[in-house]
């Protein structure tokens, strides 16, 4: 038993990624972070729970410093806060947060899609569609790892396209803070569906270069997650 335990130093995390700190691919911060992101993401770790340094040096085996960078990451992400040198927690949103959340990355996410009619290669332009096209013919199909890394591979491909690094900064940090949200509002009967409809119809106006249509549908597309999860809030 005890050389079964050994064998993961990290909680959830396979040898494959700890081999790939000893060979320069990741950073123990990274491996960290990447962990307590998917806990949180995942709501193994809840809202409001705290992260203490020292008691997760303990649990992982491994020195508070990488700890203490990857929380830094995760506030810097808005997946933490941390005030008045408390102690840091897992961040918990407000309603109305989450609202103004969702409504900025729906303009930026707009903006991306109408960057991406403009600028994107003609083969990412015919791989989006191809993401998008999966997602009709068998998004409702697909276990929630399948349809989550199909989004991701379609959102990220759209925002390869953005040349400002700050804009593509800020979108991605919104997409990380949202995807609890999302995995939320999948569940609801006919997102999925409206989903891949909504995929559909961003990846074909990026395709043919309407660049309007593609930030409409951009901004669209977020609107109805939000719009979903206050109905069904509402249910409750």
């Amino acid at each position: 038993m005890a050389g079964n335990k050994s064998k993961e130093i990290i909680p959830g995390i396979s040898m494959l990624n700890v081999s790939n700190v000893v060979a320069g691919y990741q950073t123990l911060q990274d491996i960290v972070y990447e962990a307590l992101r998917d806990d949180i993401l995942s709501g193994k770790l809840e809202p409001d729970v705290p992260l203490n340094s020292n008691e997760l040096s303990r649990k992982m085996n491994i020195s508070r410093t990488p700890i203490r960078e990857a929380i830094n990451k995760l506030i810097s992400v808005g997946l933490v806060n941390k005030t008045n040198h408390k102690e840091a927690k897992v961040a918990s949103f407000l309603s109305d947060e989450i609202h103004e959340i969702f409504y900025v990355r729906a303009a930026l996410e707009g903006l991306a899609a109408r960057i991406s009619a403009r600028n994107m290669s003609q083969n990412n332009k015919e791989e989006l569609m191809r993401l998008a096209q999966v997602l009709v013919d068998s998004g409702q199909e697909m276990t929630d790892k399948e349809f989550s890394e199909n989004n991701k591979q379609f959102h990220h491909l759209i925002y390869a396209s953005i040349k400002t690094p700050l804009i593509k900064e800020l979108i991605e940090q919104f997409y990380i803070i949202t995807k609890r949200y999302r995995m939320i509002s999948y569940g609801v009967a006919g997102r999925s569906k409206n989903v891949a409809e909504e995929h559909f119809k961003i990846a074909h106006y990026i395709l043919i270069g309407d660049e309007s249509n593609a930030e409409k549908y951009g901004i669209i597309h977020h609107s109805n997650t939000i719009n979903t999860i206050d109905k069904m809030n509402n249910t409750k």
